[in-house]
């Protein structure tokens, strides 16, 4: 799926009710969150109704979160966390029975969230958002060489996360 804005996939997949939350300490976290519920979800038609932006970094204590979006009404959330928090959030989503259209993770895709037992429970209405090309092109020339120097220099053979990606296309840069 390309998309340039979640708030548009959400919309495709049914949700009219859209929570976002975010971390305390980043600004960037945090101020994607607002803006989704400032921005993005009126413009993509949807409504407003949840927004957490006190998660402390990095956590998978979610309860409040679960309740939160629960008692809002929202059919679906748009999480810019890191990867464990942010399956953390889709499983006690699913695990209290929060019916939702779409959970937008804006990262955590790689071999670790691919391997993690959290994994197995997602279905097609959890969407994770990847900014380069998917390590799965096997026959593009670029993923090919990206895939044969992270193998290499880095012992990395499964699917690269966003951290392998960007330190891989810094080091390139530089060289």
């Amino acid at each position: 799926i390309i998309f340039t804005n979640g708030t548009d996939v959400a919309k495709k997949l049914g949700a009219t009710k859209i929570g976002s939350v975010g971390y305390g300490v980043s600004p960037s976290s945090s101020g994607v969150a607002r803006d989704t519920q400032k921005y993005a979800a009126e413009a993509s038609g949807l409504k407003p109704v949840y927004l957490n932006t006190a998660l402390e970094f990095g956590t998978t204590d979610i309860g409040p979160v679960v309740l939160g979006l629960k008692n809002a009404g929202a059919d679906a959330v748009y999480l810019p966390l890191d990867g464990n928090t942010n399956l953390a959030i889709a499983q006690g989503l699913k695990q209290n029975g929060v019916e939702m259209k779409a959970i937008l993770m804006a990262s955590g895709y790689g071999q670790a969230m691919l391997d993690s037992p959290i994994t197995k429970t997602l279905d097609s209405s959890d969407i994770v958002s990847q900014v380069y090309k998917p390590a799965e092109l096997a026959s593009d020339p670029a993923v090919k060489a990206l895939r044969a120097d992270l193998k290499k220099y880095s012992g990395i053979t499964g699917v690269p996360d966003y951290g392998a990606y960007t330190g891989y296309i810094a080091c390139d840069l530089a060289i």
